[in-house]
């Protein structure tokens, strides 16, 4: 018995001493005291992080013991009172900005009094989505608003149009350069502006396909209900530099995240292997010199970049939500990732796991053995490919492309056939007769005499045959089963590889406890019935089915 401790005690020690030294990161909930659920702005006090505010649909929280208890420091007043965005100042954290769809207001002692510092004129000028300062100097603030932009030179007492170019643009963000605060980022609904001159005159760095916004014609009941509603104005997100190279930029868009080392004048798409959806928020770089992950955030989670694999790990573990609004960076040790999400506030420890990536530069092409990469796919034989995947989830979705070509040729069928009209009539008369003389007639009244009709009528509207106003209306439905069709393939595409790269990952780099193995199991069934969600239960069951020898040709 002894033999077998000392067996156990040496076994337990080298498991040990074998075991990965990096946890991996699993996110804490923090919103002790945040009544409401939607949190959508987080900052980080620089010189005391156990400082931070958060803001939400209507008020703006603090805490001063690193998130386990929140305050009120704020209830903004007004019919739209959302708090977009809250700026701590790097130099006197005591100066804290907030920007709000009521206007901006600003605090000069840590949090406890308010007052506004701007308020446009009108609604849209007045919601201010996003606020920057210059990082030497509190008193030079920028406000990027739905409409325009707005320069403050004397701490938010006055206020100028920042330039002609961008007052009637949606302006979604702004950032000022740390090294030289002359340069300053904005992007808006029709690209993205640069100023090397403190905002006196502009030039486009990036332009995407808008049209152009009339205000008049909006109505902001409806405009500024919700996140989802205000993103339909901007393709673009937001835009981060990176603090330690500032002449790198990274933009988040709709349709995924853009790299510039050259202060906007090229850019390239970075990958969007395991981002969950190409939508994405915003980016978050720590400003450390070591061990510097790229966060992005999106409707679809949390994302860190790896460029040794070159794609995006999902950071789900701990969460209830994956609808992520904003990151904030925690540079001290150690360090931490706080999020504003539509489930409260969140935070990650990253130190726990190993560096990630120093410059979000792409890996370069090596020359590997493939004989290893095809033995651990063979493990994978006895599941469904992914257009056997695609096909099914079309089929369950009902947005296959026969059916529309079924509508097309049912509405020209229809014109083929004539249109055929049967009439039938009555017509019936009386009969009367004089009989006797003038002096003394008297009236005879005979049989009715009854006619009956039939008319018949067949007719052809051949013109429809060209056009007809049924191609309006499948028209109409068609673009939207196309739009939907492409929504089920991206759904089920991107978590049919985020699932294999899960199985893979099990295989090569086993978990080293029984913990960790737990989580990647449970997000490995997770992640399957998501696809059995949009296959109608086809995934799982075929996979056993084929696991028992019962394959049934093609998959349906």
């Amino acid at each position: 018995m002894k033999k077998f401790h000392c067996f156990l005690f040496l076994f337990l020690l080298i498991a040990l001493a074998c075991a990965p030294l990096y946890a991996v990161p699993s996110w804490q909930r923090m919103a002790d005291g945040i009544r409401e659920v939607n949190v959508l702005s987080i900052a980080v006090d620089p010189k005391n992080p156990e400082t931070l505010f958060a803001g939400t649909t209507n008020s703006i929280y603090k805490t001063i013991n690193g998130g386990k208890l929140w305050e009120t420091s704020l209830l903004v007043r007004g019919t739209w009172t959302s708090v977009n965005h809250i700026l701590i100042h790097p130099k006197d954290p005591n100066i804290i900005i907030a920007a709000t769809q009521n206007g901006l207001y600003m605090s000069r002692d840590g949090g406890g009094k308010w007052d506004i510092a701007f308020r446009g004129l009108g609604t849209f000028q007045r919601n201010v989505l996003h606020v920057a300062s210059d990082p030497g100097n509190p008193d030079i603030i920028y406000a990027a608003c739905v409409q325009g932009m707005f320069k403050s030179k004397d701490g938010g007492a006055t206020w100028l149009n920042a330039s002609p170019g961008l007052a009637n643009l949606l302006c979604r963000w702004v950032e000022v350069n740390p090294v030289n605060p002359n340069i300053v980022y904005v992007p808006t609904n029709q690209g993205v502006f640069r100023t090397a001159d403190s905002g006196e005159t502009w030039n486009k760095i990036y332009n995407v396909s808008e049209d152009d916004i009339s205000f008049d014609e909006l109505d902001p009941d409806q405009l500024f209900e919700n996140e989802e509603e205000l993103d339909i104005l901007g393709k673009i997100r937001s835009i981060t530099i990176d603090p330690l190279h500032p002449e790198r930029l990274f933009l988040a868009c709709f349709n995924g995240v853009f790299f510039s080392r050259d202060e906007g004048r090229t850019w390239s798409e970075m990958t969007e292997i395991g981002l969950s959806s190409r939508d994405v928020r915003m980016v978050a770089v720590p400003a450390s010199n070591s061990d510097r992950p790229i966060f992005a955030s999106g409707q679809k989670g949390a994302f860190m970049y790896s460029q040794k694999e070159n794609l995006w790990e999902e950071l789900y573990d701990g969460i209830t939500s994956r609808d992520f609004y904003y990151l904030s960076i925690d540079e001290q040790k150690p360090r931490t990732l706080w999020a504003a999400s539509k489930d409260g506030v969140y935070k990650l420890e990253f130190d726990q796991k190993v560096a990630m990536t120093e410059t979000a530069e792409a890996p370069s092409v090596q020359k590997k053995d493939t004989s290893e990469e095809e033995k651990i796919l063979k493990n994978f034989d006895n599941e469904p490919t992914i257009l056997e995947v695609q096909q099914v989830a079309i089929k369950y979705a009902e947005v296959s492309p026969e059916k529309i070509d079924n509508w097309r040729k049912e509405a020209k069928a229809r014109y083929w056939l004539p249109d055929v009209s049967i009439g039938t009539g009555r017509d019936i008369n009386k009969t009367i007769d004089v009989k006797g003389s003038s002096s003394n007639p008297f009236y005879v009244i005979g049989p009715d005499d009854e006619t009956r009709t039939t008319d018949y009528s067949v007719t052809w509207e051949l013109s429809s045959l060209i056009w007809n106003t049924d191609q309006t209306s499948i028209d109409t439905r068609s673009r939207l089963m196309v739009q939907l069709r492409g929504d089920v393939l991206d759904e089920v595409t991107k978590t049919y590889f985020e699932r294999r790269r899960l199985q893979v990952e099990m295989l090569t780099d086993p978990p080293g406890n029984v913990s960790a193995s737990l989580k990647k199991e449970l997000r490995l069934q997770e992640l399957t019935a998501q696809i059995d969600s949009l296959t109608g239960g086809w995934f799982s069951q075929e996979i056993t089915r084929r696991k028992s020898g019962n394959i049934k040709e093609g998959g349906h």
